[in-house]
């Protein structure tokens, strides 16, 4: 290893191609080797200047943000309150449970220390009662005891069970919760210049994002994500995993693996309303992925039935065909979708941010015969992309029916909100399309009115864009 004068012998064009060709993994070799001469030839200046360049080169600018070194005044203590808010926001229970039990602690301590001095002062006056009292509870506890019965006085004991219990755990989680805290100290992002380097990996390994920055807008338009920029913090590098991990999977995958976890779904099931996070889990034998506690399997050239109602004519191995919870989709993307449309969604036309589903026949007025040559269109075409619309196909492991989505709007970093097409069609009538089951709209829009008037009139725009989309 040529020393630190050496190196700075070299031309800053030669320097700079030099790090250029380094990847992220072998930025951190290098500052591993010295840490004076890594360190200065790899440094978080540099580092953050290179994260700068692959989120521009990426075209991921608006989306993703990482958090930096504060160097105002103002922003140190802005970094200051939003660690401050975090941490109440996470312990803010835990901290009520012990405040509660310390403030009643507290007040029985200063009533105590209070009534002392009293109790000496009136020691001689308070004595005789004091006996007298004692005499009578002895006299009458035991009785009154007695009174209770067998049942009664098992009633008591597991009272006094109970409230040993909840102390009890009330100890242990306040143990449990700083024996997490201290090893989450060890955990692999360590250090600032170590979550730079690792975002650096992710973004620059993870491949092409173009699919998954539509996908995000969508996400945010259809009220799933809160609101852009996605600030990555070191728990959202935890979640992609370990470099080997991360390095094993599908591109799209290892791009959604920094986000998915943030995805909160509040379906709406036969058996009530269920949360469902988006997390991706690799489980012990170190080969199943895992998409929320179901198998997530990847097809290969060789695995895709015969019988899909779709064509896959191109084989994507960066967004490969899926199967997930007994059904195929043609990419990871095109199942992030279908998931993403089980919102919870609105049928009243109430002014809420939820999902509004619409038959599509209140929109059309009429021109349904435009609408079913669109569909056969649609059911005829392939490919991830039709008339400029994002498309995501879903079917059963044993192909019975056929579910297409088309993002008409919403993808795009200048939508306000989503407009979707949903088809959901028998495998038989794919071809011909005569018989539609189900085809609604799904729109994010909020409409201008209160009043029960026909969808067209509640959602101007959202009609522009059908008409403009599907009925040309």
């Amino acid at each position: 290893m040529m020393s630190r004068s050496r190196l700075s012998c070299l031309p800053d064009d030669i320097i700079d191609d030099l790090k250029r060709h380094l990847s992220a993994a072998s930025c951190g070799a290098v500052r591993a080797t010295s840490k004076r001469l890594g360190c200065h030839f790899i440094s978080e200046d540099y580092l953050t200047r290179r994260l700068d360049d692959a989120i521009h080169n990426k075209k991921l600018s608006g989306v993703p943000a990482y958090i930096k070194r504060p160097e105002t005044a103002l922003q140190r203590v802005t970094a200051v309150r939003s660690s401050v808010s975090t941490c109440l926001r996470h312990f803010a229970a835990f901290a009520v449970e012990w405040i509660a039990a310390l403030v009643t602690m507290a007040a029985l301590l200063a009533v105590v220390f209070l009534l002392v001095p009293w109790t000496l002062k009136l020691h001689w006056v308070l004595q005789v009662p004091f006996w007298a009292a004692s005499f009578y509870l002895m006299g009458t506890v035991p009785h009154a005891l007695e009174l209770l019965g067998d049942e009664g006085m098992t009633r008591v004991h597991n009272m006094e069970t109970e409230a040993f219990t909840y102390f009890r755990e009330m100890w242990r989680s306040a143990w449990r919760a700083l024996w997490i805290w201290v090893r989450s100290r060890d955990r692999k992002v360590r250090s600032r210049v170590d979550y730079l380097l690792r975002l650096l990996h992710v973004i620059e390994e993870g491949g092409c994002w173009d699919w998954t920055v539509q996908l995000i807008y969508y996400l945010e338009n259809s009220r799933i994500i809160p609101s852009l920029l996605i600030i990555i913090a070191p728990a959202d590098l935890r979640q992609v995993g370990s470099r080997a991990l991360f390095d094993s999977r599908p591109p799209a995958v290892r791009q959604l693996s920094l986000i998915s976890h943030r995805l909160v779904l509040q379906l709406e099931t036969a058996d009530g309303p269920k949360t469902l996070i988006v997390r991706l889990q690799r489980r012990a034998n170190g080969q199943e992925d895992h998409l929320d506690g179901q198998l997530l399997t990847f097809l290969t050239p060789s695995t895709v039935p015969d019988t899909l109602p779709f064509k896959i004519d191109e084989f994507n191995a960066s967004d490969p065909p899926t199967k997930w919870d007994h059904n195929i989709y043609p990419s990871f993307t095109d199942l992030i979708i279908h998931i993403a449309s089980r919102t919870a969604r609105s049928h009243d036309g109430a002014f809420d941010e939820r999902p509004r589903i619409i038959i599509a026949s209140e929109i059309v007025h009429g021109n349904d015969q435009q609408l079913q040559s669109a569909d056969r269109q649609i059911a005829a075409s392939r490919g991830p992309v039709w008339e400029g619309c994002r498309r995501a196909d879903k079917c059963g492991g044993t192909p019975t029916a056929h579910e297409t989505i088309l993002i008409l709007c919403g993808d795009k970093a200048g939508d306000e909100f989503a407009v979707s097409y949903d088809i959901f069609l028998p495998v038989a009538q794919v071809t011909a399309a005569a018989d539609i089951v189900i085809r609604w709209i799904i729109t994010t829009e909020p409409p201008v009115t209160r009043h029960c008037r026909p969808a067209a009139q509640r959602f101007p725009r959202t009609v522009a864009v059908v008409h403009k989309k599907l009925l040309r």
